[in-house]
């Protein structure tokens, strides 16, 4: 079991196991109890993740979004992405670096998985 925390979007930690990738989003408070970003923790298993789309944070933030058979309809963005349960949003490139280690971490035990680049 592997761990990689990540600080943007109010904080990740992503927790790599063997059977399943674990996505715990710490979130974001906005005014009071209302919370701009909801705390979550999302459980992948990898078998079900057919691609990774991954942008690189630049102008805008960057994300990496593991997409399963039920998200694949939906094209990624940066927007998608700061609203699926499934992505990992990074905002500088330290965290870009660390979430190409988890990727290749994945792809290296699933090389069925396509991992697909966008520019920033």
């Amino acid at each position: 079991m592997e761990t990689f925390e990540f600080d943007s979007n109010g904080g990740y930690i992503a927790t790599l196991t063997d059977e399943e990738l674990i996505i715990e989003c710490k979130g974001i408070k906005g005014f009071l109890f209302f919370y701009r970003v909801k705390p979550r923790t999302t459980h992948i298993p990898l078998a079900q993740i057919v691609a990774i789309d991954v942008k690189s944070a630049g102008i805008r933030q960057g994300y990496g979004r593991f997409i399963t058979p039920e998200l694949e309809e939906y094209p990624s963005s940066s927007y998608m992405a700061m609203h699926d349960t499934n992505s990992i949003i990074t905002d500088n490139d330290e965290e870009d670096e660390l979430l190409h280690i988890l990727i290749k971490k994945i792809t290296k035990k699933h090389k069925h998985i396509p991992v697909n680049t966008k520019k920033s």
